[in-house]
């Protein structure tokens, strides 16, 4: 079995076959008994490190593959709703406490946090293309934003959204989670409006990809992802579960029962997902205090193997 990475991005972007599956039962890799966990975000780099955002300590905790020592405390406070996002480089960006729109970037020589983009409103989730350009899901002003991090000036582009709440092809209603392609093709989660929304490059009118998955509605989206192959992920967070979109519609990976839980093949309000370079899929899953990781189990086509 052999997964495909793209290595241009600081994340993993499998490639995966159609019929690709998951083990549905998962292994608890932290809880909040060991580290007081609290967390609605993990991400992980092609290292496969782990970046947790824990808000019940107000840290960030890394957890190195195969470290004796595994978690490393970051200082600075972090508010809830706030993404993070890891570049290429190793710059850590997050939304600080209190933010009123700011975005912070740690500095790993002087242990502190400096001030990169100021926003009209808080972000919800960051995400940092590979030519440094920054996306801000302003969750509250019902808008994307954008700005480059190559340009000392602080010219903010609004990208999706009218500024008002709505249910339209150019509105958007708290977005949360954000994905931006190579190309610049952008998918959000479109929360309060329980839909995934695409914009093509360039474009103030968005497509729907995303409100039903077999005769259910989708239930506050919190997260999307893409994988190598396009498949789209979207954490269905009042659903209990991950989708993933194939040629014949959307299945269901993890927590297909719909029903919150804590058993080990349950989720109860997770918040997003991320891959690590072996294609397995870990879930922040936030109500059970816990990083949740769901092994791949079969990846086979013959057209991805090296």
């Amino acid at each position: 079995m052999s997964v495909c990475l793209f290595l241009v991005t600081s994340y993993n972007q499998p490639k995966f076959c159609p019929t690709t599956s998951w083990n549905q039962t998962g292994i608890t890799i932290a809880n909040k008994s060991p580290v007081s966990l609290e967390t609605s975000y993990v991400y992980l780099d092609q290292n496969d490190t782990i970046y947790i955002r824990n808000e019940n300590i107000n840290k960030i905790q890394i957890l190195f593959a195969n470290s004796t020592n595994p978690f490393i405390l970051i200082p600075g406070r972090t508010l809830y709703p706030s993404g993070l996002f890891v570049t290429r480089t190793g710059d850590i960006y997050i939304v600080p406490y209190s933010a009123n729109g700011r975005v912070q970037k740690f500095d790993w020589i002087t242990s502190t946090y400096m001030n990169i983009a100021y926003f009209c409103d808080s972000c919800y989730d960051l995400f940092v293309t590979a030519n440094g350009i920054l996306y801000c899901s302003m969750s509250q002003s019902h808008q994307i934003a954008t700005k480059s991090l190559n340009e000392n000036h602080n010219s903010i582009a609004i990208v999706a959204g009218v500024g008002f709440a709505g249910t339209t092809s150019t509105s958007l209603r708290n977005p949360r989670g954000i994905f931006v392609k190579d190309n610049l093709d952008l998918y959000i989660a479109d929360c309060f409006n329980h839909r995934v929304q695409f914009f093509k490059a360039g474009q103030f009118v968005g497509i729907t990809v995303s409100e039903t998955v077999g005769s259910m509605l989708l239930r506050y989206p919190t997260a999307v992802m893409v994988d190598g192959n396009d498949h789209l992920y979207i954490v269905d967070t009042e659903n209990n579960r991950i989708i993933r979109s194939e040629l014949n519609g959307f299945r269901c990976l993890i927590g297909c029962s719909r029903s919150h839980g804590s058993a080990s093949y349950e989720l109860y309000h997770p918040e997003n997902m991320a891959f690590d370079t072996q294609g397995n899929i870990y879930v922040s899953d936030r109500k059970n205090y816990r990083i949740q990781k769901f092994f791949l189990v079969t990846n086979t086509c013959s057209e991805y193997i090296f």
